[in-house]
């Protein structure tokens, strides 16, 4: 059995989590202390107090991305390993056959019929000079969910617009759109959470119309 000493507001032990679900992996998770000075059974257990660290057998491991290469190259994928994979990416991503130009406009065009507003728009210049074109970012809000979220909670305001960005890549473009959750999920609050769901389930629609 796999243990894993984490805290949930850890994101690299959030990779970890997710890479045991894509495995169909269990464990056990050990909650540690917030203070590393705090962390006497951990440093018990496994000679350091950082997180996340599994201990798998006699083995530890440490660190989210030493872990993760532990556990791909130990364990096979479950069936639903690409199902759980994408769903944890929280955005969705489409290539499109045409100038970013255009994909710009009809994302816009899309936006306005599934009732998004387009709030603000960032033309950003690559650094790198070899990077073909500008990637452009959009912040889009529908009014009646910003509505509920600032009464729910107005200390969050990643709940309140849905970033989506278009770039050229090849001889085309990309439209990728932010999950509405990844904004609210760790907040865990029911009122941002439902108005989250809601909001996903409009860009699903608008997704698979593009």
């Amino acid at each position: 059995m796999i243990t894993l000493y984490q805290t949930e507001w850890c994101p690299q032990g959030h990779r970890v989590r997710q890479t045991l679900t894509e495995l169909g992996l269990t464990c056990v998770l050990v909650n540690v202390p917030a203070e590393k000075s705090d962390r006497v059974e951990l440093r018990e257990a496994i000679g350091s107090d950082g997180v996340p660290a599994i201990l798998d057998g006699e083995r530890v491991i440490s660190g989210g991305d030493a872990i993760i290469a532990h556990l791909r190259a130990t364990y096979p994928p479950a069936p639903d390993a690409a199902r759980h994979e994408l769903a944890g990416l929280f955005r969705y991503v489409l290539e499109m056959d045409m100038a970013p130009a255009a994909a710009l406009a009809h994302l816009k065009e899309m936006l306005l019929k599934h009732r998004f507003e387009v709030v603000a728009e960032i033309a950003i210049t690559p650094r790198d000079q070899d990077a073909a074109g500008t990637y452009t970012l959009l912040h889009a809000l529908v009014p009646v969910a910003v509505a509920v979220d600032l009464a729910a909670d107005p200390s969050v305001p990643s709940s309140l617009t849905i970033p989506m960005s278009v770039y050229p890549i090849g001889d085309g473009s990309q439209i990728a759109i932010t999950d509405p959750f990844v904004g609210v999920w760790l907040f865990g609050q029911p009122e941002l959470l439902k108005a989250a769901g809601s909001l996903r389930r409009r860009v699903k629609r608008l997704f698979e119309e593009l």
